[in-house]
């Protein structure tokens, strides 16, 4: 019976300077966290450009087979497009959470 505590010793409550560290009211995230996300976004754009630069790799045609010229330069300009907008996609948020993370708030 020695080792038996009570359930009430067991628990601990939240203090005051565990309190501070959570986002101030209205806020959603953590400034460190919004830096954090917002670094994350912006890296996201290298596998982004990686991933455009294989797509157009493996619709290039060549003296061996590949695909035809015309349909090459209509997948090139697909690829180009929606790797364009998810660039700018994930740059704007980077932008934004980056804004955030120093208390700047701006309306889209």
């Amino acid at each position: 019976m020695d080792s038996f505590r009570p359930v009430t010793q067991a628990i601990r409550l939240p203090t005051q300077r565990a309190r501070l560290a959570h986002p101030a009211p209205g806020h959603m995230i953590a400034p460190k966290t919004n830096r954090l996300l917002s670094l994350v976004f912006a890296g996201a754009v290298l596998p982004l450009l990686g991933l455009y630069v294989l797509l157009i790799k493996v619709a290039m045609p060549n003296a061996t087979g590949g695909m035809e010229p015309t349909v090459a330069t209509i997948c090139y300009i697909a690829f180009t497009v929606i790797t364009a907008a998810l660039i700018i996609v994930c740059l704007n948020f980077s932008r934004q959470l980056a804004r955030q993370a120093k208390g700047e708030y701006q309306t889209p």
